[in-house]
């Protein structure tokens, strides 16, 4: 005789972080947006130089704004949720994401302000944007 599956855990529920808009029209386009945040943040675990933390925060604002059940399943996933719930419960990121994320400042901000932008006034805008960048990542809590 074989045994029986175990029971799966209960997913949590979320509903009552969910604070739908009114307008269908807008409920649609922000779960579109949402859709396309998830797909990009998806694709970045794959490729290095695309994020995929931020796309996961930007799709689950989404969801929080548009729909209950898409909001609960991405919460829930339990690969992508998990990140997501430490930055809701503490705006913790971890070391990896940090280091990750500031290699690819440096790697995109600096050949452009280099070489590629000639106004020396957008090179000093695009310069401070890389230090506040830098700055709001290294002050998160760790994860």
């Amino acid at each position: 005789m074989t045994e029986p599956n175990p029971p799966r855990p209960q997913p949590f529920d979320y509903s009552h972080e969910v604070k739908l808009v009114r307008s269908p029209f807008v409920r649609f386009f922000l779960t579109f947006a949402a859709l396309v945040f998830l797909i990009l943040g998806i694709v970045g675990i794959f490729l290095p130089l695309l994020p995929t933390t931020p796309f996961l925060l930007l799709a689950s604002a989404c969801y929080a704004r548009s729909s209950v059940r898409f909001y609960n399943a991405i919460m829930n996933h339990k690969l992508l949720g998990p990140p997501l719930r430490r930055w809701k419960i503490s705006g913790a990121i971890s070391r990896r994401n940090k280091i990750m994320a500031v290699s690819v400042i440096f790697l995109t901000f600096g050949p452009t302000i280099v070489w590629f932008v000639p106004v020396f006034v957008v090179k000093i805008l695009l310069g401070v944007m890389a230090v506040g960048l830098v700055t709001f990542l290294i002050t998160r809590p760790e994860a």
